[in-house]
């Protein structure tokens, strides 16, 4: 279990660092701080993530929820860093959580559906909604970050949605689904309905995860 730390101006190089972690924490997704210095990773078959310093490499751990059955999936950062939003899934427990950094520790906790299986979340700039998404239920959650609760009803979009892409202007939530064929859902935010789905390939493929350059004017998604 290891993040490997690479150097882009030379990916032909051995990795710069490796960071090692316990073999039965499986560290999962990745997201960076805003400003740089934090990297937050979750740690699969716990309930906890750990925050890596961007400079010196050292590792802090600390609880993601207070469910010891539910396990961390994909921290993400708040606009201001102050806090990290993670998704958990679990057999009995499904949750959303809120982690103030300063505490180390979760401050807010939403239960979502049974089996819904929370992937990613990601909050707008303003940093008032976060958006969820449930890859069991196959469907899109809005949550109010200042209540932290549900509002509104989930949006199904396809099937086993994954990845969340918000476009520069944040009209447009852009969701990965990993069924098959590989597609790419898209949600108009301001009315929260499913405006179109993009296949990616055909027949026998799995859609995966995808990402958004810096602009917002390409989606570079993988599929199996």
């Amino acid at each position: 279990s290891k993040v490997y730390v690479l150097s882009t101006t030379n990916l032909g190089l051995a990795p710069i660092d490796t960071i090692q972690f316990a073999a039965s924490t499986r560290p999962h997704h990745l997201s960076v701080s805003h400003d740089g210095k934090a990297v937050f990773v979750g740690l699969f078959s716990s309930n906890a993530i750990a925050a890596i310093d961007a400079r010196t490499h050292e590792v802090s751990e600390m609880p993601s929820s207070d469910q010891p059955g539910s396990t961390a999936h994909a921290p993400e950062p708040s606009p201001d860093d102050r806090y990290v939003f993670v998704p958990h899934e679990g057999t009995t427990q499904n949750l959303v959580t809120k982690v103030a950094l300063r505490r180390a520790t979760p401050v807010a906790s939403v239960a979502i559906g049974a089996n819904t299986a929370p992937s990613e979340v990601l909050p707008t700039r303003d940093g008032e909604t976060l958006y969820v998404s449930l890859r069991n239920e196959g469907t899109i959650r809005t949550i109010d970050i200042d209540s932290f609760t549900v509002v509104g009803t989930p949006l199904p979009v396809g099937t086993q949605p994954e990845s969340l892409i918000l476009t520069p202007g944040e009209r447009t939530l852009i969701v990965s689904l990993r069924g098959s064929p590989a597609r790419l859902a898209f949600v108009d935010t301001r009315t929260m309905q499913l405006a179109k789905t993009l296949d990616l390939a055909g027949t026998g493929t799995f859609g995966n995860l995808a990402a958004a350059s810096d602009d917002g004017r390409h989606i570079y998604a993988t599929f199996d």
